[in-house]
């Protein structure tokens, strides 16, 4: 376990196939089904196979974390994100929501919103988010959700009517784009800084 808490970078990716979408599906159904509480059919719709990008994180055993994204006019929503229990006190979760950070700002997106209980408000806070206050609380099996919103700022690399190249790429082409790796490699600099106090990597 302390291996894992010093762990500072996992390997993340787009979910291009069947198989990778399954296995992604197989850890919500483990966490949220089975840890939380929430209704099988719930848990899973019709989402998981269209309308929407699966990020998913993986070790030497498999898939350790994920989530989704679905694309609506002027927001992205992120949701179903879960880690491993033994990888909850790493930076798993910020890598995959940076991760699909990039991906939305690539598209074209300027706010990301998502869910959260009330123990986590405070750490989604810290990386930008706020509480969107007219909206009610969610139930969802055991677990009462906050419907919360990050302002995202567009890449200038993005998607755009103005560049047509850009609307014939793939996501796997996406997803390889240096700038996506660049900020993870900002976000990797930061958590060093405050673990360590240190300005340098």
């Amino acid at each position: 376990m302390k291996e894992l808490a010093m762990k500072n970078s996992f390997d993340i990716k787009i979910a291009q196939t069947a198989e990778e979408i399954s296995a992604a599906m197989d850890l919500r159904r483990q966490i949220f089904v089975k840890e939380e509480g929430v209704p099988e059919d719930k848990e899973f719709d019709n989402n998981d196979f269209i309308g929407c990008t699966h990020f998913y994180a993986t070790d030497d055993n498999g898939v350790i974390g994920c989530l989704r994204a679905r694309f609506f006019n002027g927001f992205a929503k992120l949701e179903r994100l879960c880690c491993k229990k033994e990888y909850r006190k790493t930076p798993l979760a910020s890598q995959l929501m940076e991760y699909a950070f990039s991906f939305c700002e690539l598209n074209g997106y300027d706010k990301a919103i998502g869910y959260c209980t009330e123990p986590l408000l405070p750490y989604w806070e810290k990386s930008g988010f706020h509480v969107i206050k007219d909206i009610p609380l969610k139930k969802v099996g055991n677990m009462e959700l906050y419907t919360i919103q990050k302002d995202l700022n567009p890449s200038a690399n993005g998607i755009s009517i103005s560049r047509p190249e850009t609307l014939v790429q793939s996501e796997k082409n996406l997803s390889d784009k240096n700038f996506i790796g660049n900020k993870i490699s900002h976000l990797l600099q930061a958590i060093y800084r405050n673990k360590t106090g240190s300005k340098h990597v």
